[in-house]
């Protein structure tokens, strides 16, 4: 019975360890008989310890640190927008603003098909206005003072 230790051939990283009588098989199931393919090796490795891996140098085991990869850093949501340019953040508040008025378009639309086909429509002549002039209040959310660094959003006003 042999013990035999299988590294990556390229990069001589240790994948497993496998106990094998002859004949012996590579890692593509090809039987190699007695002798160890290039991916193989007889000579145990080292323990590894954690946050490490071993890599096959062509003679011995060599013990590699693994990269440490940065841990992100979890901002609370006043973090985040602190850590924004104003143009970052005049973008962000557009962009809110902008899904806002998306928000109600729909009954704009339906409104104005509505009565183009001289319909019933759902909406009154009060209840359509109000989603214009919040629409046009939203729209002027970046000409108010302070803004980007202080927004009072408009509300819709219901009939």
């Amino acid at each position: 019975m042999r013990t035999i230790y299988i590294f990556d051939i390229h990069t001589g990283r240790y994948l497993r360890t496998i106990t094998a009588n002859d004949p012996i098989r590579d890692k593509n199931d090809t039987i190699v008989y007695g002798k160890l393919s290039a991916d193989m090796t007889e000579t145990a490795p080292p323990e590894c310890p954690a946050g490490h891996h071993l890599r096959w140098n062509g003679t011995a085991w060599e013990t590699i640190a693994d990269p440490v990869s940065e841990t992100p850093q979890i901002m609370t949501e006043e973090e985040r927008w602190a850590s924004l340019t104003p143009a970052q953040q005049a973008e962000e508040i557009r962009s809110k603003r902008d899904g806002m008025i998306e928000d109600v378009m729909w009954r704009v639309e339906r409104y104005q098909t509505q009565t183009a086909l001289g319909v019933t429509t759902t909406d009154s002549e009060t209840q359509y206005r109000a989603v214009l002039a919040y629409i046009e209040a939203l729209r002027q959310v970046p000409e108010q003072a302070g803004f980007p660094d202080s927004v009072v959003w408009p509300t819709l006003q219901t009939a």
